[in-house]
């Protein structure tokens, strides 16, 4: 049964984010601070907490929308492309699980697993297979029925990028050998995914985060910390051009380049031309350019594959672009667009 009406729920470390989608066309998206020490590494640690909050949320954004998806960390979920012999859906449920016996410490049988065809052959198929904590599972079914919500999905963040890749390169007609990198600027951390050929392939975790632009306001200023990321935030006294902002601006910029420079030596053959952006750090201008003149590779914001967007949404969505594309149907139907549909897309 196709669900016209979804909200999907991304939660970080410091911000949960929610977009609220009709029909597979985004209506809004809003952005709440959480509270502190709910989330640990991108984990919920107090999930009753977390449940009641999201409830508050959605009521006072007056969203009246009982169907919710959420994101779940790649912390959280093994992921693996793997290439089978033709099996039958039954055949693959028995052999999954082997597929991961070299990953998963527990036992198997704790696990859920799902996969995604990415091609067949004649006597082969090629897979991304995903495998949950069973557990993990419950906790968010739990999680949204004591929100009075119904829980339709669940979807490792990195594959709500991956729809958001697909449903452009369909759009625009984008070879098939086309490669990405995206850059989730988050508040613990800087995550650099791969995606070969529109696929998710890897994630390269980058300390620190966004959050040290706070502390080293903080500490400049001789403030808390929470002073000095809203210092930072508004760049109080020109604060985001000191010295010490800056030699992190360049150690990030470095780090980065070098996990570049790493993929592309693993994959020589690589089609990336563009490093598209998103995340808690997006509106740190100096940053970026200082990440853009390192690697010598143009940087844009995720949200430019994101065209048919309002663009009143834009500047929340670009926090969190995964709360929109796990609410993307993977197999709706999507007509590449006229010539003239594409010029009027890019006046």
């Amino acid at each position: 049964m196709k669900i016209s009406k979804l909200i999907g729920v991304d939660i970080g470390n410091n911000r949960m984010k929610i977009s609220y989608i009709v029909k597979g066309e985004l209506k809004d998206v809003f952005v709440d601070p959480l509270p502190d020490n709910i989330v640990k590494d991108g984990m919920i640690q107090y999930w009753d907490a977390m449940a009641d909050f999201l409830k508050e949320s959605l009521q006072g954004h007056g969203l009246r929308c009982r169907n919710v998806a959420f994101t779940v960390p790649s912390s959280g979920v093994y992921m693996r492309t793997v290439e089978l012999p033709r099996m039958t859906v039954k055949q693959l449920a028995l052999n999954l699980p082997f597929e991961f016996h070299d990953y998963i410490s527990d036992a198997t049988e704790k696990y859920f697993y799902d996969y995604a065809v990415l091609e067949e052959r004649e006597k082969s198929m090629k897979l991304l297979a995903v495998a949950c904590s069973e557990d993990l599972i419950h906790r968010y079914r739990a999680l949204a029925k004591r929100a009075k919500l119904n829980p339709v999905g669940l979807l490792p963040d990195v594959l709500g990028f991956q729809r958001i890749l697909h449903r452009y390169d369909t759009l625009f007609s984008v070879p098939a050998e086309k490669d990405y990198a995206i850059l989730d600027m988050g508040d613990r951390s800087f995550k650099l995914h791969f995606f070969r050929h529109g696929v998710y392939e890897v994630t390269r975790p980058l300390e620190p985060g966004a959050k040290r632009i706070g502390e080293i306001a903080a500490e400049v200023r001789g403030t808390d910390a929470h002073i000095g990321q809203l210092a930072a935030e508004a760049d109080q006294d020109d604060i985001l051009a000191h010295e010490n902002m800056r030699a992190l601006y360049e150690s990030s910029a470095v780090q980065i380049m070098r996990a570049m420079n790493f993929y592309s030596y693993s994959n020589t053959n690589n089609t990336i031309d563009t490093l598209y952006y998103c995340g808690g750090a997006s509106n740190y201008h100096a940053l970026l350019e200082t990440i853009e003149s390192t690697m010598n590779l143009p940087m844009k914001p995720l949200t430019e594959l994101m065209p048919y967007v309002e663009k009143d949404l834009v500047p929340e969505l670009l926090l969190s672009p995964q709360s929109y594309g796990l609410a993307l149907d993977p197999e709706a139907k999507v007509h590449p667009l006229s010539e003239e549909e594409v010029a009027a897309w890019q006046a």
